[in-house]
């Protein structure tokens, strides 16, 4: 079947090099005049057709054939602070995914009636994961009972004891490591109650049937892909304060992963963190990222361990006169409304 097209004369257009090849012709004097060898006769181009339909395209950089050629150029010629490999990778994270992780079919009738238990963490990450639990269990017909985890080894261990005492049908938790409940989760492996845990750097095991979002390489990934944005974003200008603690174990490992991408991808660039701890989150943290940027006010990123991070933090900077910019992992409500503003 033939794809639906615009009314119109001009069909298509079919792209060569234009714009970027003055670029290129700079690009061989530059060489020239640098002492170094010059390509007499360049490659074939590369070719980019262009139809009624996605015409837009060529607004942002018109008569060009390759996406971001000055930038890639300017890099080329040490005159950019643009990283052309932290831009691609940046800009493949542009793309959302559409496809889930989980693609087999299950064969036999899920039974109804299950219920739940969900200890959730003390923080508004834990808390927003309350409702796409609740409407996941609802569309099997199931239902969740939440259980306020806090933060603390205390409150931690309280909920589960709490879930071992309801005897439901399931348990699910995020973020603290098993260690918190060991007790707990014994207890319910005997009772024949299947756990899964999320967002934690330890593999299932021991009761807990899966562990989802977790693991030190998703981890890893997690602070990878903070690098990759940092430095796509700007370049080699990039000197980035990582704002992790030890709260939650997998923060460390995040942090680890952003500094080991960060550094490959820009050796020169510089790099700082700050161990916080989590009773810090929305009330004193604020105020010690202003002391911090206060006596270095050379740093232009924050990275957030997490998204509760912001939590006062960005009227502290406004408040401070501070110029900063942040990106964190795993948003909430707040955070969401805040970019949503402009703030």
């Amino acid at each position: 079947m033939l794809q639906q097209m615009r009314d119109g004369i001009i069909d298509g257009i079919i792209m060569l090099q234009q714009a970027d090849s003055m670029w290129q012709m700079v690009d061989a004097l530059a060489r020239f005049y640098a002492g170094e060898s010059v390509e007499p006769s360049m490659a074939p181009s590369p070719v980019w057709a262009i139809t009624a339909e996605t015409a837009d395209q060529l607004t942002a950089e018109p008569y060009a054939l390759v996406e971001g050629y000055q930038d890639q150029y300017k890099a080329l010629w040490g005159t950019s602070s643009a990283i052309p490999e932290a831009k691609q990778l940046l800009n493949a994270m542009l793309v959302r995914p559409n496809q889930l992780q989980t693609t087999e079919q299950i064969a036999t009738p899920v039974p109804e009636g299950k219920v739940i238990d969900w200890v959730v963490c003390g923080v508004p990450e834990c808390a927003a994961l309350t409702q796409p639990l609740t409407e996941a269990a609802e569309a099997l017909g199931w239902s969740v009972n939440a259980i306020d985890g806090g933060l603390s080894p205390e409150t931690v261990q309280a909920a589960w004891d709490l879930a071992v005492q309801n005897g439901n049908d399931a348990v699910v938790g995020t973020g603290f490591p098993s260690v918190m409940f060991a007790t707990q989760l014994a207890q319910l492996e005997a009772a024949g109650v299947p756990v899964v845990q999320g967002y934690v750097t330890e593999p299932a095991g021991n009761g807990i049937i899966a562990s989802i979002a977790g693991g030190d390489a998703v981890f890893t990934m997690q602070g990878s892909y903070e690098a990759q944005f940092v430095l796509g974003r700007i370049g080699t200008e990039a000197n980035t304060l990582f704002l992790g603690g030890s709260v939650f174990p997998g923060m460390n490992t995040v942090q680890n992963g952003f500094e080991a991408e960060y550094l490959r991808l820009c050796p020169s660039c510089t790099f700082d963190a700050l161990d916080l701890p989590g009773d810090s989150i929305g009330t004193t943290l604020p105020s010690t990222v202003v002391a911090y940027l206060t006596t270095h006010p050379d740093v232009n990123y924050l990275v957030l361990g997490m998204g509760s991070m912001l939590l006062g933090l960005p009227e502290a900077l406004e408040e401070a006169g501070l110029d900063v910019r942040i990106v964190a992992n795993f948003p909430n409500e707040v955070m969401l409304q805040q970019m949503r503003d402009g703030i």
